[in-house]
């Protein structure tokens, strides 16, 4: 269903750029703030960078591609059935590029609400080391490129017709982690 709402709302956006009025508008933007991950026995926070570009289609619709960093947390683990008075650390790292439909509505000039609905194709690097044997430290290296769909909302202040301040919030999922970015961001209008 989410996969079928996401390919509608693309295709939606590159009709409505046929017949797009004078007033639409490209924007660049970039943003700072925190990923905060979230596993059942995995938990930290890092900091987060976004760099993104996108068209506005309407008042209400506008398409968003960009990368995001979500930085890398570490974590003392003791894994499920073991027994062991060393916990061990897992590292968790992701990174990667989006794409994303965002619906908006004009709260009172000049906030406006907007929800978010996408794909992200994160690159992740897992590091797990633990275990002693022989006074050697075990350790395994994993990762690869995971394919997901992701959601957000965001909280936009127009500054004027060249620039935009948001407040976002995006769920992303590693495995069996939720990551949560919340972030602020400036958009460049031209």
């Amino acid at each position: 269903m989410i996969k079928n709402i996401l390919i509608l709302s693309i295709a939606f956006s590159f009709s409505d750029m046929c017949f797009a009025e004078e007033d639409s508008k490209w924007f660049i933007g970039f943003g700072l703030g925190s990923a905060e991950y979230d596993g059942s026995n995995f938990s930290g926070s890092d900091n987060l960078i976004s760099l993104s570009g996108g068209y506005i289609f309407s008042g209400i619709f506008s398409f968003e591609a960009g990368y995001i960093d979500l930085g890398n947390v570490k974590d003392r683990i003791i894994p499920d059935n073991v027994i062991s008075i060393h916990p061990d650390t897992l590292s968790l790292e992701a990174q990667g590029f989006t794409i994303a439909s965002k619906f908006s509505w004009e709260v009172a000039e000049p906030l406006a609400l907007s929800a978010k609905l996408g794909v992200s194709i994160l690159d992740i690097d897992k590091q797990w080391s633990g275990g002693t044997v022989f006074n050697s430290t075990l350790t395994n290296d994993t990762g690869g490129t995971e394919t997901e769909f992701f959601f957000g909302a965001q909280l936009q202040y127009i500054v004027g017709e060249k620039l935009t301040i948001e407040l976002n919030w995006d769920r992303y999922k590693v495995e069996d982690v939720d990551i949560d970015g919340i972030y602020g961001k400036v958009n460049i209008h031209f």
